[in-house]
């Protein structure tokens, strides 16, 4: 009975010390690795800024279309304790209202967003439906985004991976 109990008083602590380790950082300058992406418009490529403290992390992305047009940058924030946040949703060039949620994966290290909006266009109110789940490498190198989105023209999913510069 002692030994059994003892086990769950070990295998309790373990757990938590496990629970209490360090988060990633994601801290950094990021740069789109194309070669590595799935689903990504020839020729598009993507830089990231990300900063990041605790629960919190802010995003600037300054997105380079395929053809020869000015980048545009596209600023976000998370705030990753898993409590919904609201934030502005695009679609055609409208802006509109969306929900989002953002918490650390199961495995502590990577991060799991799920999106809902609704936004008002000259053609009625269009749904947008998006899930990213963002991993960082190991070696704290590499992001890797792998996001689902549905839209009126359909399902789509792409891959983007990121190095860090």
């Amino acid at each position: 009975m002692r030994r059994s109990i003892l086990i769950g008083l070990v295998w309790l602590m373990l757990t938590g010390l496990a629970w209490a380790g360090p988060k990633p950082d994601y801290n950094g300058k990021w740069k789109l690795d194309f070669a590595k992406c799935e689903g990504v418009p020839q020729g598009m490529d993507q830089v990231m800024t990300i900063t990041h403290k605790g629960d919190d992390m802010t995003v600037v992305t300054k997105v380079y279309p395929a053809q020869d047009m000015l980048a545009s940058v596209v600023n976000d924030s998370y705030a990753l304790g898993g409590q919904e946040t609201k934030y502005v949703a695009q679609y055609g060039g409208e802006p509109g209202e969306g929900k989002r949620l953002a918490k650390w994966s199961n495995d502590g290290w990577g991060l799991d967003i799920s999106e809902e909006a609704a936004i008002n266009t000259k053609q009625g109110v269009v749904k947008l439906v998006t899930s990213r789940k963002w991993m960082l490498s190991p070696d704290g190198k590499t992001i890797t985004i792998e996001m689902t989105a549905k839209n009126p023209r359909g399902e789509t999913k792409t891959k983007r991976v990121f190095v860090k510069v």
